[in-house]
């Protein structure tokens, strides 16, 4: 599968949507994997299959929209802690789509993109075999809090 054909034209926060989106449309070319090789598709823009983590396929839409690492490591390495130092938090009242979702307590022990926001946030997961999928923050049960890696795009209210 290729690139959106209408990438280059989207926001940054719309492209990191589009390429998790990309990542639920293609779902069935991902496995899970903690193993070596979660990283390597960092380098293979669209290209599957893919094998990777919750923080692997969250890193790589950040990668492939080609925005700032948000584990500030130059795309080298990084995990949910990382995410986590590197990211500021946000209150649910100022998420936009792009913005991460950490979940657990301390550095986290899985992370998701939002895709959609409102009272229950829609996100796009890579949490097992047959993802990544849309899921809403409230079905993950566990703690969570917001990080922000990229401006906000919103309109200052007047």
């Amino acid at each position: 599968m290729t690139i959106p054909s209408n990438f280059a034209s989207l926001s940054p926060r719309q492209k990191v949507v589009a390429v998790a989106q990309w990542g639920v449309a293609n779902h069935s070319h991902f496995s899970y994997s903690q193993g070596p090789h979660r990283w390597d598709q960092i380098t293979k823009p669209w290209a599957l299959p893919i094998m990777t983590d919750c923080s692997g396929w969250a890193t790589t839409c950040y990668a492939w929209s080609h925005l700032p690492d948000p584990n500030a490591q130059h795309y080298s390495w990084g995990y949910t802690g990382t995410l986590v130092t590197a990211g500021h938090e946000v209150a649910l009242a100022d998420l936009e789509i792009g913005d991460l979702v950490i979940y657990g307590a301390g550095t986290g022990d899985h992370v998701a993109v939002i895709v959609g926001v409102g009272a229950d946030p829609m996100t796009v997961s890579m949490g097992t075999n047959g993802d990544p999928r849309q899921y809403r923050v409230s079905q993950d049960g566990r703690p969570h809090r917001y990080f922000r890696y990229l401006p906000s795009e919103k309109k200052p209210k007047k």
